[in-house]
């Protein structure tokens, strides 16, 4: 590969090449003009051949000022000139001149590629050749592709050209835009032109957009006015299809128009949903470490020191399902009062997640970490007859990544959102004898995620606010095993009343099938507690879980009382 920089010392009538052979053959080559890298009079070649062939060698244009230059991204003398490419990513250009992708005097000139990628590019007078070849008997056409990859470019002819490609650039503005203006109309009658967009474009049902407009001569028309291309998909979101129409009368245009769906707009696409199952995890983990909170509140006794955590694979399920694997701790300071007790604590916690979804025989799963951190506040009164009341509120800042191997497209996004969770619970103590007791409780908990933009692909989508409104009834049997060690099992129902993951795709104004773990969950634990010296408790725990959260965690929580 030849790279040509600015200090190359390039000057006026150099010959560029980036291989050559007399008897043999050109091919792999590559040259490489940087960006403002030249301002001279030059020819530039990707790969040369006397007696072989040329073939796959490249040129790629990225900047510099070129006056009257050749340009020939292949180039053969007796053999042919077949899969070159040349890219032209911007530049200054003084005509008159030919740009080749491919060029011959005895052989065939097939398969090569002109790609189009600079918006406003202007190429007046300058002629672009898929295939030349001085030889007419030779396949000089077959297979030659143009992609026209933004807007507003100029040139002044093109020609041999089978495939013509336009995908239509994110602002294209179907009044004032077109893709390509050309000084000569082209003769289209052979070509088979495509129409697509450019990930995240928006376009309007019924939108007209040029993609020829020739000033001089009257434009020939494909015999074959379908779209090649058939229905594009842009973004993550939406689904073009264009039909190809002519310039009736004029003949000085070739043009796509946008097909209307049933709501006036593109085909809409369901994928967007995977990007609400992220909602759905964070949503779990807010769980799990509200859960963990407002259990600290029925533990702690008197002053001192107290810290948990907790480590669970869970999944949860939202209609498909997203596996959640986390950990979440929290590490407070306890005060009593009067045998009422009050608490400070900040929280902390991650995990990672895969989701999965199924369009109609289309699999799209998404992965992602989390990571959080909040402070917050835990109360437990103490009533008459053994009853006790706990409450809690908390507040933080959860960070995410999603990201998808989507239809065509890798998806990607990261995004902060506060959360807000409080709980309040109710409970009683009942003494079996001396040894067993058993401890009954009830508890709401409510989590909010709050609202975030984020951009996929160039799709704007809203997360939209997340509510959870839980409410669960459990009880715990204690026995005694001596002085040291107590052991306990429990079991639980929760019910998530609220639970959906609510989205809004702002690109095309329209809402999002919502994700929800709304439903019941069924847990059983098994646990013990060690009383050591200087005051100090350790809680052992693990659980089970079925229904819409199901799996297993196991947690440790401390007391140091002083």
């Amino acid at each position: 590969m030849s790279s040509i920089r600015k200090d190359s010392g390039i000057k006026d009538g150099s010959r560029i090449v980036g291989g050559e052979s007399q008897e043999g053959s050109a091919k792999g080559n590559e040259v490489d003009v940087d960006a403002d890298a030249l301002e001279a009079k030059v020819d530039i070649y990707g790969g040369v051949s006397n007696e072989g062939e040329a073939k796959a060698n490249k040129v790629t244009i990225n900047g510099g000022i070129f006056q009257e230059p050749k340009i020939i991204a292949g180039e053969s003398t007796k053999g042919s000139a077949a899969g070159n490419t040349l890219n032209l990513n911007g530049g200054s250009f003084e005509g008159p001149a030919d740009m080749f992708a491919g060029k011959s005097r005895d052989g065939s000139t097939v398969n090569n590629i002109v790609n189009l990628n600079a918006r406003g590019l202007d190429l007046s007078g300058i002629k672009i050749w898929g295939g030349f070849t001085s030889d007419t008997a030779q396949d000089y056409f077959t297979g030659n592709t143009i992609n026209v990859r933004e807007k507003n470019i100029k040139a002044s002819a093109i020609y041999n050209f089978e495939f013509l490609n336009f995908y239509i650039p994110v602002g294209f503005a179907p009044a004032t835009d077109k893709m390509l203006a050309l000084e000569h109309a082209p003769n289209l009658a052979k070509s088979k032109i495509g129409v697509g967009m450019m990930n995240g474009g928006v376009l309007n049902g019924g939108d007209k957009l040029t993609l020829i407009e020739a000033a001089n001569g009257d434009i020939t028309y494909p015999t074959d006015m379908s779209n090649q291309t058939g229905q594009l998909q842009a973004g993550i979101s939406a689904l073009y299809q264009f039909e190809l129409k002519k310039d009736d009368g004029a003949n000085k245009k070739l043009f796509a128009v946008v097909k209307n769906d049933e709501r006036g707009g593109p085909i809409l696409l369901p994928y967007p949903k995977n990007i609400l199952e992220t909602t759905i995890g964070e949503l779990g983990i807010l769980l799990s470490s509200s859960d963990l909170t407002s259990s600290m509140s029925l533990q702690t006794d008197g002053n001192g020191v107290f810290a948990s955590t907790i480590a669970s694979s869970t999944r949860l399920k939202s209609s498909s399902h997203v596996d959640l694997k986390s950990f979440n701790a929290a590490v407070g300071l306890a005060k009593e009062f009067e045998e009422n007790k009050a608490g400070a604590f900040v929280e902390f916690g991650g995990g990672k997640y895969d989701s999965f979804n199924d369009f109609d025989k289309i699999d799209v799963r998404g992965s992602g970490k989390f990571k959080y951190i909040g402070l917050g506040i835990i109360t437990k009164f103490n009533l008459p007859n053994s009853f006790y009341i706990s409450s809690g509120f908390k507040a933080g800042k959860m960070k995410s990544d999603y990201e998808s191997d989507m239809p065509i497209t890798t998806a990607k996004y990261e995004a902060t959102r506060n959360y807000y969770s409080a709980h309040l619970g109710l409970g009683k103590a009942i003494d079996i004898n001396d040894v067993s007791s058993i401890g009954m409780y009830s508890k709401v908990l409510l989590n909010k995620l709050g609202k975030k933009e984020v951009e996929v692909v160039g799709d704007k989508f809203l997360l939209d606010s997340t509510v959870s409104l839980l409410g669960k009834l459990g009880f715990r049997h204690n026995y005694t095993l001596g002085e040291k060690l107590d052991v306990y099992a429990g079991a639980s129902y929760e019910r998530e009343f609220k639970g959906e993951a609510k989205g809004h795709n702002l690109t095309h104004n329209a809402a999002i099938k919502s994700p929800s773990i709304k439903g019941n969950t069924y847990s059983a634990e098994l646990g013990a507690k060690l009383n050591t010296a200087n005051n100090i408790k350790i809680d052992f725990n693990l659980q089970s879980m079925a229904g819409k959260k199901s799996g297993f965690n196991g947690g440790i929580a401390a007391e140091w009382r002083f």
